[in-house]
C-alpha cells in the first residue's frame, strides 16, 4: 500500500540566469514532492514513496495492468523544466506525461511512444502543482516499476498563501461503521496498519464507516485499499462533529483495488460512505489513509507534557522520524505516535510518602493522614472538556460470574421448556483465586466516557501492572437471546498496542500484546466505540446480536418493544469482562514467572456517564442492571450479586469500585494473608503458589496460627468454638490484677496466651471450651424459655488472674472507617446522651505503640 514520505521544499536561487522574474532570474533545480501517490502497488515494500525516496535500489511497482498511474505533488505550483524517468525492466512502453492543479483535472503535455525503458531524460515547459505519469501499454507482462523519478524547475510564487500546504500522513485516532460482517472484521481493521486485516460491513448498499482524526484537519488526499468487495459507487464526506456531513467528492464508477483520491476538504471526521455495491457482499476495506495539514493534539484533550526537568523537549512516544530513510512502516510501529492524537495524560499518583499529621483538637490527638497526605489512585476524574475518565481493575479468576457448579438456566424463560436443571452440583468458581494470581496478572481498563462531553463514545484502553499480557480480549454487552444457554457475548474485541515497542518474535506483526512498559493510552480496544447494535443475523424476533466496533444502539429488555438505533445516552449500560493470556515458555508455562497463561476475570457494569456500578441480572437471561442503590451497604464499592453460588468467598472479595494500582496491592496483600511465617506457602495451592521465602522463620516460638487467615477465617471473624475443642484462632489477652491505670503483664503468658509451639516439648498453653454456663434465663409469650450463656473456659496451664477472649474482627470493611476524617465522626459523639435517644456515641481513642500518638 503507498506510505507517503514527507518532503523539504528545495529552495529559491536567484541568479542572472534562466526566466527573469521582476528583474530576477530563477534558477533552475531539483525539485522535492511533498508525497507521491499511485494508482495501485503490487505490495507494501513497492509502494509509490520509493519512487521519490532518492534510493536508487528501491522501487514502485503497481499491479499488472496497463491502466496505471503514479502521480507526484509538490504542494503549490510549480515550473516543470525536465524529468528524469530511472525505469525497472518493467517498463511502460507507451505513456504520457500530465500536469494538474486539482488532481482531478489532467492535461496531456507530452505523449511517449516506444520507450526503451532505462533512464529517460525528458525536457518539459508547464507548470502546476501536480507531474503524473499515465501508463498506457507495458512491456513485459508485470506492471509498470520506476526505480526514481527526478524533476528539475522552481517553485511559482503565489499571492495566496493557502495555495502552498505542507502535506504530511493524518493519523485518525479512532473509527466507526455503521456495521461489520462479524467480530473479526471491525471498523478499526480498516486504520490498524496491516494489510492483512480488514473492515467488512453488512451485507447492504447503505452502510458506511468513518473516521476520526482527533481535530479539524485539512484533507488533500485519501488512498483507499479495497478487498474484493468493493464499492461501485461511494461519497467520501467530511464533518466537524460526525453528525452534520458535507460530501467532498463521489467516486462513481470505481473499480476496486486502491482508489487514490485527491481532495480539498476541512473537517475532524471523514466519512466513506458506501452507494452501490460492486458485490452481493458488502463493503470491505484492507486499510485507508488520508494526507493533508494540520493534525494536532485533539480539542478535548490537553497536550502531554513533553519537557523534562530541564525543560528540554524529550520524546515520551516512539521514536521519531526525521524524514530521511526509509519512514516506518505501519507494520513496524502500528502508528506514528508522533504525529498521533492522544488522550489528556493520565493523573499519576505522588509516590512520596505520607506526611505525618500534627496533634490537634481539644483531645490532642493526632489524626491518622495529614490533609496533604497523597492519592495512591485515581480511580475516576473529569477532563476539562467533561470527558469521565474511569479506572477498573480487574484480576484473574478461574470460570464466569453467572455459572454455578451446574449450567445456569433462567426460571422464568426455561421452567416452560422444562429445561430447569433441578440438581444443585455445587459452587462454581468464579470469586476464586487461581495460582500465581498475586503476580504478574492484574490489570486495569480506562474508560474514557465523552457522552458526558456531549459526544456518543466510549473508549477503552489497558493498562497491565506487571509484566506483558497478550491478546487480552474484552466482552462488552451479554447476549441477551432467551435460546442461548451457554456465556455469549457476540461483543468480542481485543487491544491493540499502539507503541513501537518489539513483538514477540512468536505473534503476528499486529501488536496485540501490552506490557508495563507502556502507557496508559498506549494499549486500546479495537472496540474502541463501545455500544451495542442490532442485526438480521439473530433470530428473527429477538433482534440483539452485538458486535465490535459498532453503530451506537440501546437495546429494550422488553421483547415487544422494538430496538432503539440511536446514540448513547447517560445511564447507558455497558457490560465488560476481559480475558488474557501470558506468553507461554517452552514448556508451555508464562515464560514470565512459570505459572499458568490463560484466564477469565471479572465482569463488571459501566453505566455511562457515572462508572463502574454494583450489578446484579435481570429477565430474561440474567443480564446486567444496576443494584438499587438501597441495596448498596457499601456505596459503588458494594460487591456485585453472587450468581456462582460462593458465599463463603465473598468476604475475601475487593470493593467493586477499585483501581488496576489497588487491584495489584489488593492481591499482594492477600498473599501475605495467606502466607504461612513457618515455611513462606501459601494456604492454597501450597506446592504450586511460589513460595514466598521473605516471610518464612518468623512464626517465633509460640504462636496461635501459623498465618494470618488462620484466625480471620475466609476473612471474617474467628469461629465459635464446641466444647471440648481449643480456641486458638481467638486472641486471649492476660495480666495480673489492675493496680491502677495500667496492666502488669501475666508471669505466665504475658500479655496474651499464644497457644502452639513448634517445640514439641514445650509447655502446654491450648485453652479450650469445657462448657457452658447460664447467665441469664428468659421466658417469652407462649411460655418459651431461652438462655443467656457464656463459654467456661480450661486452660491447660496456669489460670491468669485478669483474661479477656476477644474474637478475631472480619476483615472485610477494614479501612472503610479510616477512610472517614475525624471530625467527621467526632461530630456524632454523644457520651452523656445529650439528645436523649438512648445512645451514647463514646470516641474510642488509642496510642500508637510505635509513635506515641493518640489516635481515634
Amino acid at each position: 500500500m503507498p506510505i507517503f514520505v514527507k518532503r523539504h521544499f528545495a529552495p529559491l536561487v536567484l541568479s542572472a540566469m534562466g526566466l527573469s522574474t521582476a528583474g530576477y532570474a530563477i534558477e533552475t533545480s531539483e525539485l522535492s514532492p511533498v508525497q507521491a501517490v499511485a494508482s495501485s502497488s503490487e505490495a507494501n515494500h513497492v509502494n509509490a514513496e520509493k519512487a521519490i525516496d532518492l534510493n536508487i535500489n528501491t522501487r514502485w511497482s503497481s499491479q499488472f495492468t496497463d491502466d496505471e498511474w503514479l502521480y507526484l505533488d509538490f504542494g503549490q505550483a510549480a515550473h516543470f523544466d525536465s524529468v528524469t524517468l530511472n525505469w525497472e525492466n518493467a517498463h511502460a512502453k507507451n505513456y504520457e506525461l500530465q500536469v494538474s492543479n486539482d488532481a482531478e483535472n489532467w492535461t496531456t503535455i507530452q505523449t511517449i511512444t516506444d520507450s526503451q525503458g532505462g533512464q529517460e531524460e525528458l525536457t518539459l515547459n508547464t507548470e502546476g502543482r501536480y507531474l503524473r505519469m499515465k501508463g498506457i501499454n507495458r512491456s513485459t507482462g508485470y506492471g509498470y516499476s520506476i526505480f526514481e523519478i527526478k524533476t528539475f524547475g522552481y517553485l511559482l510564487e503565489s499571492n495566496d498563501s493557502t495555495d502552498t500546504i505542507a502535506s504530511e500522513r493524518l493519523i485518525p485516532v479512532s473509527a466507526l461503521a455503521s456495521d461489520q460482517e462479524n467480530n473479526n472484521t471491525g471498523a478499526f481493521r480498516a486504520m490498524d496498519g496491516s494489510m492483512s486485516s480488514r473492515w467488512a460491513s453488512a451485507f447492504n448498499d447503505d452502510q458506511w464507516i468513518y473516521f476520526d482524526f482527533g481535530n479539524n484537519v485539512h484533507f488533500s488526499n485519501l488512498d483507499i485499499h479495497w478487498e474484493g468487495a468493493y464499492a461501485k459507487e461511494y461519497a467520501i464526506q467530511v464533518s466537524d462533529n460526525s453528525i452534520d456531513w458535507t460530501t467532498a467528492k463521489t467516486i462513481t464508477n470505481s473499480d476496486g483495488g486502491f482508489d487514490g483520491v485527491p481532495l480539498s476538504a476541512d473537517g475532524r471526521f471523514l466519512r466513506i460512505k458506501g452507494i452501490k455495491r460492486a458485490t452481493g457482499y458488502g463493503y470491505s476495506i484492507f486499510e485507508i489513509e488520508a494526507m493533508g495539514s494540520g493534525q494536532e493534539v485533539a480539542d478535548s484533550n490537553t497536550p502531554v507534557d513533553n519537557t523534562d526537568e530541564n525543560g528540554e523537549v524529550v520524546d515520551r512516544t516512539a521514536p521519531e522520524y526525521t524524514g530521511e530513510g526509509t519512514a516506518p512502516s505501519y507494520n513496524q510501529d502500528y502508528l506514528n505516535l508522533t504525529e498521533m492524537t492522544i488522550p489528556e495524560p493520565f493523573p499519576t499518583a505522588s509516590t512520596e510518602a505520607a506526611p505525618v499529621a500534627s496533634p490537634v483538637g481539644p483531645e490532642g490527638y493526632t489524626p491518622l493522614f495529614a490533609d496533604n497526605t497523597p492519592l495512591l489512585e485515581h480511580v475516576q476524574y473529569t477532563e476539562a472538556d467533561g470527558t469521565l475518565v474511569t479506572v477498573a481493575g480487574f484480576r484473574p479468576v478461574d470460570r464466569h460470574a453467572r455459572e454455578s457448579g451446574e449450567p445456569w438456566f433462567n426460571s422464568q424463560a426455561d421452567n416452560a421448556a422444562n429445561n430447569w436443571n433441578q440438581v444443585d452440583e455445587g459452587p462454581g468458581r468464579h470469586l476464586t483465586f487461581p495460582t500465581f494470581y498475586f503476580q504478574n496478572r492484574t490489570m486495569s481498563l480506562v474508560i474514557r466516557d465523552e457522552v458526558p462531553a456531549g459526544r456518543s463514545r466510549v473508549s477503552v484502553y489497558l493498562q497491565v501492572n506487571n509484566g506483558k499480557m497478550l491478546d487480552v480480549g474484552m466482552s462488552a454487552f451479554h447476549s441477551m437471546n432467551p435460546m442461548l444457554e451457554g456465556f455469549g457475548w457476540a461483543a468480542l474485541g481485543g487491544f491493540l498496542n499502539l507503541m513501537d515497542t518489539p513483538i514477540p518474535s512468536t505473534r503476528e506483526t499486529t501488536a496485540r500484546y501490552c506490557s508495563s512498559d507502556d502507557g496508559p493510552f498506549d494499549c486500546i480496544s479495537d472496540m474502541i466505540y463501545l455500544a451495542p447494535f442490532a442485526n438480521d443475523r439473530c433470530d428473527p424476533t429477538w433482534q440483539d446480536c452485538y458486535a465490535e466496533p459498532v453503530n451506537p444502539y440501546v437495546y429494550s429488555t422488553d421483547p415487544t418493544v422494538p430496538n432503539e438505533n440511536r446514540t448513547f445516552n447517560i445511564g447507558d449500560l455497558i457490560e465488560i469482562t476481559p480475558a488474557f493470556f501470558l506468553e507461554k515458555g517452552a514448556d508451555g508455562t508464562a515464560a514470565i514467572d512459570g505459572g499458568g497463561t490463560r484466564y477469565y476475570s471479572q465482569e463488571k457494569l459501566y453505566v455511562v456517564g457515572k462508572g463502574i456500578i454494583p450489578w446484579y441480572g435481570v429477565y430474561p437471561r440474567l443480564n446486567n442492571a444496576p443494584l438499587p442503590a438501597e441495596s448498596l451497604s457499601g456505596g459503588t464499592a458494594s460487591t456485585s450479586y453472587n450468581y456462582s453460588e460462593e458465599p463463603f468467598r465473598s468476604f475475601q472479595q475487593a470493593v467493586e469500585n477499585i483501581g488496576g494500582e489497588n487491584m495489584q496491592r489488593f492481591v499482594e496483600g492477600r498473599r501475605l494473608f495467606h502466607t504461612s511465617f513457618k515455611d513462606g506457602k501459601h494456604s492454597e495451592s501450597t506446592n504450586i503458589n511460589p513460595v514466598f521465602s521473605e516471610h518464612a522463620d518468623k512464626i517465633g516460638d509460640r504462636f496461635n496460627g501459623e498465618r494470618c487467615f488462620s484466625c480471620h477465617q475466609m476473612n471474617g471473624r474467628s469461629l465459635p468454638a464446641e466444647v471440648g475443642e481449643t480456641i486458638e484462632t481467638m486472641s486471649i489477652m492476660t495480666a495480673l490484677e489492675s493496680t491502677g491505670d495500667s496492666f502488669e503483664a501475666d508471669p505466665t503468658y504475658g500479655m496474651n496466651v499464644q497457644q502452639l509451639s513448634l517445640n514439641s516439648s514445650a509447655d502446654d498453653y491450648s485453652v479450650t471450651v469445657s462448657g457452658f454456663e447460664t447467665v441469664k434465663e428468659v421466658t417469652l409469650s407462649g411460655n418459651k424459655t431461652v438462655e443467656l450463656t457464656k463459654p467456661v473456659y480450661d486452660f491447660a496451664n496456669a489460670t491468669p488472674t485478669v483474661y479477656s477472649v476477644r474474637q478475631a474482627p472480619q476483615v472485610i470493611g477494614m479501612g472503610l472507617i479510616e477512610a472517614l476524617d475525624e471530625e467527621t465522626i467526632l461530630a456524632q459523639a454523644d457520651p452523656n446522651d445529650a439528645d436523649g435517644d438512648g445512645i451514647r456515641g463514646i470516641p474510642n481513642w488509642s496510642i500508637d505503640p510505635e509513635t506515641g500518638l493518640k489516635h481515634l
